[in-house]
């Protein structure tokens, strides 16, 4: 039994991945009602209709990213306390992404379409690898990271737990981008 929590934006694009992965989405957790969630039949529960079917062990998605660090640790956090309650996360990965073999993907990692991830990079649980974002081989992400779209993380760099890589951005090859950091759009961190 396949869920997403929220069914914004971002929702949208974990259902695409869903879909061109041939498996059926069961349901959107949100309080405001969707209305492209009825166009294509999906359903739409509530918080309580979620919790009552925790037990059943359904994997779950977190379909939203938020916009600073604080909100990429509380996706971390959320994603803990699903677990606890009997959910559990696995990598998505969109068909028109390509994750190499020997890369390490974390539970919860999202990659999403037309993104690059290459030999030997570790991607940290909840990580979004946004669409048409890069992350060379041997970079380190760690959990609840944000790659936004179009951002570049080069050879052998480490961007630390809960860090925002804007869209544009590139991080140097080896370089070290210390937690809790927002590295704003179009900007090259060294």
């Amino acid at each position: 039994m396949l869920i997403i929590i929220g069914a914004g934006g971002h929702a949208k694009v974990l259902y695409d991945c869903i879909a061109e992965q041939g498996r059926m989405l069961y349901a959107c957790v949100d309080l405001k009602q969707q209305e492209w969630l009825a166009e294509l039949n999906i359903k739409q529960i509530s918080q309580d209709d979620l919790t009552s079917i925790l037990p059943n062990r359904p994997e779950l998605f977190i379909g939203f990213v938020g916009l600073d660090c604080q909100s990429l640790q509380n996706r971390v956090m959320m994603m803990q306390e699903y677990e606890k309650l009997g959910a559990y996360f696995t990598a998505l990965i969109h068909p028109a992404s390509f994750v190499s073999k020997k890369a390490v993907l974390g539970k919860g990692v999202q990659v999403l379409p037309g993104s690059v991830i290459n030999s030997g990079a570790v991607i940290g649980d909840c990580a979004v690898i946004n669409s048409g974002a890069v992350v060379e081989h041997g970079a380190q992400i760690g959990k609840g990271v944000h790659v936004a779209p179009k951002s570049v993380v080069l050879g052998g760099a480490k961007v630390g737990d809960y860090s925002y890589i804007a869209s544009g951005a590139v991080i140097i090859q080896n370089s070290v981008v210390p937690p809790h950091s927002y590295i704003k759009e179009l900007t090259v961190h060294k």
